[in-house]
């Protein structure tokens, strides 16, 4: 027909619109229903009886409010982000709540009901329906625990919230790397959006099986050896204020010691059955196990020495607003500390202007991922100015030997990444003069392998880390077999 006005809808997008009200909706039925109740208990005073005639209409009200929230709450639960026990109780729970209200509704318009039993026991079983609905509704929501996250411990172990404190690792190397480090590393960070209570974006991060299988793109998340090009690793690494970083901006993040254990693991393969000690470990590595040790497996945090002890106010907002704008990564080293890191891996390039912006908070930079940018020695020579830098990762950049040589400032520098740069023994042998260094990466420099021997005994106790590791095959691993 000339003129008309073609629409494509698509359904699931509607569906979906119209079930994202639910949170919205739902509030209102709950507060009518409580007023209906309290209104209910009041009646039966002498006092209070002129109430009487509006509690029909509120159980109506409250009961239609219900079946509403619950048609909307069954929209929103087929978009796959939400599913298990916790869902299918909520979900019968409210239904119920809709079919008590109107019970009760039905019912006092009958004069038996007013003197019997029932009228004291529909109101309260409608008051626990509420409660416990809107509980689990908050559980998906939130997370499980959430009502009572901060309530004393008497409360919580009463409540049966508190969760039982996981084994002591006595021995790092003995422990499995997936079962004893990284399950308790996701169930802290992740398994609030992404387990059996909710699955935002369809991904489940609770098993081995889920976390094969990926979210709604059914794209693999993990890339075994290639940590770089794994989603999940990606997402953990975008600024902040991108709505595909994770976690969100809302939740705590990940510190750089649990990044650190998350690439490693898929560096070295990403096996849901191997132990520490069957998968190589280089020195950087090597210090985030060793924390690990002799604490419970719940715990994830970085030792004191990472970073040096001073007092500092907070960096300036629009310091950090202005890197996060040119897609740098910049997050606070540990709650509540006002130190930071500062990430270059999406910054598209690396010069003056890009450098000039690290200057207003120099004095809070810890540690700098400079990797794989254009950054040279005149450029490195101004970082070396920062006064509490301890990690330093400069690999695949053009630093050379004539600026090695500036590092010798950095009071505090412990960690110094320099992998696939153009340095040899000469830039190397500088760093003698810096005494906090503990750990040099320097695989595909201009070492030779007597440089390399000789750099080792000179350096020493720093770690003078070469690489060329070799990677075992496990019997876990699925490997291809070409025949003839």
């Amino acid at each position: 027909m000339a003129g008309a006005l073609l629409i494509d809808i698509n359904m699931e997008n509607v569906s979906q619109f119209i079930g994202r009200f639910h949170p919205l909706l739902v509030h209102l039925p709950i507060g009518i229903l409580l007023v209906a109740i309290l209104f209910d208990a009041m009646a039966k005073t002498k006092r209070f009886q002129q109430l009487e005639g509006a509690v029909n209409m509120l159980y109506l009200l409250g009961g239609l409010g219900a079946t509403f929230s619950c048609l909307t709450g069954f929209l929103l639960s087929s978009s796959g982000d939400y599913e298990g026990s916790t869902l299918l109780r909520h979900q019968w729970l409210g239904i119920s709540v809709a079919v008590v209200s109107f019970v009760i509704f039905y019912l006092r318009g009958k004069e038996v009901y007013q003197k019997s039993l029932v009228a004291k026991v529909c109101p309260l079983l409608l008051f626990i329906g509420i409660s416990i609905t809107g509980h689990l509704g908050g559980t998906m929501t939130h997370g499980d625990g959430y009502l009572l996250e901060y309530a004393p411990a008497p409360i919580q172990t009463v409540f049966g919230v508190r969760e039982v404190q996981a084994e002591v690792i006595t021995n790092i190397q003995e422990a499995l790397v997936y079962e004893d480090l990284i399950v308790p590393l996701l169930r802290e960070k992740c398994y609030k959006c992404h387990s059996d209570k909710k699955q935002k974006g369809k991904l489940r991060l609770d098993s081995p099986d889920f976390i094969t299988m990926g979210g709604k793109s059914k794209t693999a998340i993990l890339a075994p050896g290639l940590p770089d090009e794994s989603e999940l690793i990606r997402r953990l690494h975008l600024p902040v204020s991108d709505k595909k970083h994770m976690p969100p901006k809302r939740s705590e993040a990940l510190t750089d010691a649990q990044v650190q254990l998350l690439e490693w693991w898929i560096q070295t393969g990403a096996s849901y059955d191997a132990s520490v000690q069957q998968l190589p470990q280089e020195e950087a590595i090597k210090s985030v196990l060793v924390g690990l040790e002799g604490r419970r497996s719940e715990v994830l945090v970085e030792e004191d020495t990472e970073y040096p002890k001073v007092k500092i106010n907070p960096a300036d907002a629009k310091a950090i607003a202005a890197l996060q704008a040119i897609r740098a990564v910049v997050l606070p080293v540990g709650q509540g500390n006002p130190l930071l890191s500062v990430n270059f891996i999406n910054v598209a390039q690396t010069g003056a202007a890009e450098l000039a912006l690290l200057e207003p908070i120099r004095e809070h930079i810890v540690w700098l991922r400079m990797s794989d940018t254009d950054l040279d020695d005149s450029e490195l020579a101004q970082l070396a100015t920062f006064p509490n830098l301890t990690k330093l990762y400069l690999d695949d950049t053009q630093v050379t030997d004539a600026g090695i040589g500036t590092l010798t400032q950095l009071s505090h520098l412990r960690f110094l990444n320099l992998v696939g740069t153009q340095v040899s023994y000469a830039g190397l042998a500088q760093l003698k003069g810096v005494p906090t260094l503990t750990n040099i990466y320097v695989h595909r420099t201009l070492l030779s392998s007597t440089d390399k021997k000789r750099l080792m005994a000179e350096l020493a106790p720093i770690v003078v880390d070469t690489g060329g590791y070799y990677v075992p095959t496990l019997v876990s691993d699925t490997t291809l077999v070409y025949g003839e």
